[in-house]
């Protein structure tokens, strides 16, 4: 092929390459993304200490009616929802993104850092799950507490299935065992926060971390949706953008170390799947990798 045609192939090829695995402006949007959560969400962090410190009472532990600190939370949580509605909303309908069909194509990551991240996002999740069961006899319900870790460390296997299988193209029924792990953990510790903390007046003590394993349920529940052949990658992309922020903004609350290292673990699990879905986006009207 002579040198001229040949660097013109290059040219036309190179972006096309680019873009399938994983477009610089897809990945770009993705951080974008993902640096909104981070950032408002270590906002919404220090808001939820100074209220903390600030709004309840310190003989009866009752919530101080208007405090200043507990607006700036509601409000910072409002407009980060409004902000990554309307970031997603331009994605589907301005850009005309869609997810490729293919699980694989879908979620997989090509670049050196994709399995040492999902591997290191586990075994986060792991030793959380670890610290909490040796502490599970310390709490006012250690059953709670050592059903919670048990199944913190199968969805961190779950989480690890679910990732590593872009690489070997696992049948379908493994894929949907995974995400199936993950679901279970997080409506199990929907129900446990609720129910340790339903004699408690101040709702605003726990209001935050039951918001916060909701919409990581709602988000987990829209990755599985790949998996299980009827994808709805941007209610997963904003579910687990939010979901990723309040958890960072519930860290301040008292709860287990464990507890703690666990919800850390959540949002990078999310913010993860997240990247992995922007970045291997489309337009519409181009087929997927094959």
């Amino acid at each position: 092929m002579p040198s001229g045609i040949k660097c013109w192939h290059l040219y036309i090829e190179l972006p096309t390459r680019l873009y399938l695995d994983g477009h610089f402006n897809m990945r770009k949007k993705s951080l974008v993304l993902c640096c909104v959560s981070c950032v408002f969400g270590a906002f919404g962090a220090f808001f939820r200490w100074l209220q903390d410190m600030t709004a309840f009472e310190t003989d009866s532990g009752l919530y101080i009616s208007g405090n200043l600190w507990g607006r700036a939370v509601v409000a910072a949580c409002i407009g980060v929802a409004a902000v990554l509605f309307f970031m997603v909303l331009a994605m589907k309908r301005k850009e005309k993104l869609a997810a490729p069909a293919d699980y694989a194509a879908a979620l997989g990551g090509k670049t050196l850092l994709y399995r040492p991240a999902y591997i290191l996002l586990a075994a986060v999740m792991a030793i959380g799950s670890l610290m909490l069961l040796f502490s599970a006899s310390r709490d006012t319900y250690p059953g709670f507490q050592v059903i919670l870790a048990l199944m913190g460390v199968l969805s961190a296997a779950g989480f690890a299935l679910m990732a590593s299988a872009t690489y070997g193209r696992r049948e379908p029924p493994l894929n949907c065992l995974g995400a199936t792990l993950i679901i279970a953990m997080y409506c199990f510790w929907l129900i446990m926060s609720y129910r340790e903390n339903a004699v408690n007046p101040a709702v605003w003590g726990y209001a935050m971390e039951v918001l916060a394993l909701s919409c990581a349920l709602v988000a987990f529940y829209y990755i599985a949706s790949i998996p299980f052949g009827r994808p709805k990658p941007f209610h997963a992309i904003f579910f687990s953008h939010l979901a990723a922020f309040l958890c960072i903004v519930t860290l301040p609350d008292d709860r287990w170390a464990g507890q703690q290292i666990m919800l850390i673990a959540t949002a990078g699990m999310l913010l993860f799947f997240s990247l992995m879905l922007i970045s291997n986006m489309v337009p519409e009207t181009e087929e997927p990798p094959a």
